[in-house]
């Protein structure tokens, strides 16, 4: 439902309540808070209109300014400045050449350096007697 469409709900419904009128800062209240929760919601209770008429305008004005926000289109000119599309066949031919590395795997290259800069971690074995030693080291097991 459009803020239009509930201002004029919210009119209806408080000119059939003749028997025992509600007060004015009740009324501000329900209608405020039956709203959806956004930007003119947050604004009128930040606000605090007096009178519903009051709140209607402003929920009226509110609405229309959060609306107008959302609706720019681009101007030729932001166009013009947007982001030149990437260069797809580099990337691409990056691709094909890693595909094609040796049988080490994908981390590595042909001159068996790893890719991703990270290097291999030595495998440490420990000892029964508790001193780690790597598997490259010479020595008793």
């Amino acid at each position: 439902m459009s803020m239009r469409d509930y201002v004029q709900k919210t009119r209806h419904l408080v000119s059939c309540i003749v028997t025992s009128p509600i007060d004015v800062a009740s009324q501000v209240h329900v209608f405020i808070f039956g709203m959806r929760e956004g930007m003119t919601r947050y604004c009128l209770t930040r606000e605090e209109p007096s009178t519903l008429e009051a709140a209607f305008a402003l929920a009226l004005r509110e609405d229309y300014t959060v609306a107008s926000s959302y609706a720019r289109v681009l101007t030729p000119d932001a166009r013009a400045s947007a982001p030149d599309p990437m260069e797809i066949d580099a990337i691409e031919a990056e691709s094909r050449s890693r595909s094609t590395s040796t049988a080490r795997g994908p981390r590595f290259s042909n001159d068996n350096r790893p890719r991703d800069g990270l290097l291999p971690l030595p495998q440490v074995r420990i000892s029964r007697s508790g001193v780690p030693r790597t598997s490259s080291s010479p020595g008793k097991r």
